[in-house]
């Protein structure tokens, strides 16, 4: 029998990054992508998901299915179930990030996307996303109800939880860490990827987000990144912004808002993890 596993997400945790690894580290692994991963979801849509997944052959596959990480409690929940019940033997990874910091990364996200006015600080972007019907952006950082979804349905054994701050400060290697979940080897042509992951996941975020962030702040505008990476690294040097993140100004109203939101439930999650989050932020 082959291997599935499946990458839960969140965005702007790494997904993109530890996917690519795998799938470069791994020398049997074939890439399953889905055509209905739109924002239209119902059970219909789900259960157009779970065939797709279902029907597929012996190979190792691998999966970046973010779009979990979005979903309200009952689909999320809804998802996990119905695929187990025809595809029991299924290998499960999320990487969760401390909320602040994700949320200052969606925000320039949205920002670079020109998803977001251009003008707008930090601040409008958390009362927005709060008064909003995009209010539910802060349910779906809870932490702590996805992961007990998780355990509730997964075996310890087939889930593998990561915690960003580890991966980009060097606490973990994460290919090695996949390598006993998945009791597969990485590919002896390309282990050099073991040793550079950590500096994927923290570098080329902090040079995107250093850059975008300053331009934003200083000039109010948003720098055409098609130039040279190695030319905005030597920028990012030159005014000492290349070894640490750019934090967009954030009000203390709002700083407050957002860790009195999650406070609560990141001790929870703490004990549940038996790991200190609040070292990390949380």
């Amino acid at each position: 029998m082959g291997l599935l596993l499946i990458h839960l997400g969140y965005s702007k945790a790494a997904s993109t990054t530890i996917s690519k690894k795998i799938l470069s580290s791994f020398n049997k692994f074939i890439e399953l992508k889905l055509g209905h991963t739109n924002r239209s979801i119902n059970k219909n849509t789900i259960d157009r998901i779970i065939k797709d997944i279902v029907k597929k052959g012996s190979s190792d596959y691998f999966l970046n299915f973010g779009l979990w990480s979005a979903l309200d409690r009952y689909y999320s929940e809804y998802f996990l179930v119905n695929l187990l019940r025809k595809k029991k033997d299924i290998k499960f990874s999320i990487c969760i990030r401390n909320q602040m910091d994700w949320l200052k990364s969606y925000y320039l996200h949205e920002i670079s996307c020109q998803k977001f006015p251009r003008k707008s600080n930090f601040d409008d972007f958390i009362k927005t996303k709060l008064t909003s019907g995009y209010g539910n952006l802060l349910y779906q950082l809870n932490y702590l109800e996805k992961i007990k979804v998780l355990k509730k349905n997964i075996p310890d054994r087939n889930l593998k939880i990561f915690i960003f701050e580890k991966i980009s400060r060097k606490q973990s290697n994460i290919l090695t860490d996949i390598s006993k979940f998945i009791k597969r080897n990485i590919s002896s042509i390309k282990i050099k990827n073991e040793m550079d992951i950590n500096e994927s996941i923290s570098g080329k975020f902090m040079v995107r987000l250093n850059t975008f962030g300053y331009f934003r702040e200083k000039y109010g505008i948003l720098p055409n990144l098609r130039f040279s990476n190695f030319l905005i690294i030597k920028f990012l040097k030159k005014i000492d912004l290349f070894n640490r993140p750019y934090q967009p100004k954030c009000s203390k109203q709002s700083e407050n808002l957002i860790k009195d939101f999650f406070r609560k439930d990141n001790k929870k999650l703490s004990i549940l993890l038996k790991e200190n989050l609040t070292k990390l932020g949380y």
